[in-house]
């Protein structure tokens, strides 16, 4: 099952638990880019790969990405 974007008061989470290397990063791109710049997004994932891929994806970007957890970080586009 696909994760999918989910819109809550704080941020959009994107649930991409169960989801192997490249998928995570590939659910958060798809639902970055139909929110405006400056968006808030919490990410969820348990592909031990994302600990690294969720980071340098942001980085790459110039998005602010604050781990919160095992598998879970607020990212900030920009």
């Amino acid at each position: 099952m696909p994760a999918k974007p989910v819109k809550n008061d704080a941020a959009t989470a994107v649930d991409a638990r169960g989801l192997r290397c490249p998928l995570p990063v590939l659910r958060l791109r798809k639902a970055a880019i139909s929110l405006p710049l400056g968006s808030v997004l919490d990410v969820t994932a348990d592909d031990p790969a994302a600990e690294r891929d969720v980071p340098v994806f942001c980085a790459e970007r110039g998005w602010v990405c604050k781990r919160l957890g095992d598998g879970h970080w607020r990212i900030v586009t920009a």
